[in-house]
């Protein structure tokens, strides 16, 4: 019963209003993403995948500067 408890109070913590939901914590503090795809395999992976690249994109020489995608 503690268990149902200790959920419950997580799961409000959170806003989870429905299962299965999915949340991203980076450094331990939740973000504002939280998945509203698709309940399959290739969705919630390839969600997963967006929030795991790199959105830094380091530049070694002044031409690159050029190839930005800026939009």
């Amino acid at each position: 019963m503690l268990f149902c408890v200790l959920a419950a109070s997580l799961a409000a913590s959170y806003k989870v209003k429905k299962y299965p939901t999915l949340r991203v914590f980076r450094f331990g503090q939740p973000t504002k993403h939280e998945y509203r795809g698709e309940r399959t395999l290739k969705g919630i992976r390839s969600f997963v995948e967006d929030q795991l690249r790199d959105v830094v994109n380091v530049i070694y020489d002044l031409t690159a500067i050029n190839n930005l995608d800026v939009s």
